[in-house]
């Protein structure tokens, strides 16, 4: 049998100069790999050795930008919002769903990598770019949202005479307005942005937008 370096990232602390390891593994490894125990579903043992050598290959093939810009766009493809904007990722591997242990672990990604992109696709990011190369593109999910905002306050806003404002009802705040994005997309089977996110582009890109106050008279 070849000699064979397992690199185990839950056990093993990582230099802050790389995030992944390449992790080379033979039929036998592998084998070894698929009787571990994962979680109480026990998802490791759906998988075969062609299943984690092929996912391996095709993983460990990418350079560092690569790897990133797969999980950011896995993360967009197999994620939904729910109702309190938190995310739910299904994740696969050859068409087999299994927990994220599993996955992590098949495509040898160490788990602060992952967290910190995880935050990154939270925040909108979609696909990173070699180097600085300025500003980065607004990710599709990002679009739709300001296209959906934009419809929506053309409905529901009204444009004051003397101003450029837009005033939004008193019933509404930016939470709730999240909340109903989140179900429309739903409804159409669409991944939503992260509330953070919401917010932000709520700023930036509708600062005439307000929701008045309501005063409360005490007798």
């Amino acid at each position: 049998m070849q000699l064979i370096i397992i690199v185990s990232f839950p056990l093993f602390p990582m230099s802050k100069s790389n995030f992944l390891y390449t992790v080379v593994r033979d039929d036998e490894c592998i084998l070894w790999l698929l009787a571990m125990p994962c979680c109480e579903k026990k998802c490791m043992r759906k998988l075969s050795v062609e299943d984690v050598n092929a996912t391996e290959l095709h993983f460990r093939n990418m350079d560092q930008t690569q790897r990133r810009n797969y999980v950011l766009s896995y993360l967009s493809d197999h994620s939904q919002a729910d109702y309190s904007g938190d995310y739910v990722t299904e994740f696969m591997v050859k068409g087999k769903s299994v927990c994220r242990e599993v996955w992590l672990l098949i495509h040898s990604i160490n788990k602060e990598w992952f967290r910190r992109l995880f935050n990154k696709f939270k925040e909108g990011a979609v696909e990173v770019e070699h180097g600085n190369k300025g500003n980065k593109k607004p990710s599709q999910r990002t679009t739709d949202c300001i296209a959906w905002l934009q419809f929506f306050i053309s409905c529901v806003g009204q444009y004051q005479p003397d101003n450029k404002t837009i005033h939004l009802p008193s019933c509404f705040t930016r939470l709730s307005i999240y909340r109903r994005l989140c179900e429309e997309n739903k409804s159409f089977n669409t991944p939503s942005i992260g509330l953070s996110q919401f917010y932000s582009i709520f700023h930036d890109h509708f600062p005439h937008v307000v929701i008045p106050k309501v005063r409360m008279l005490v007798w």
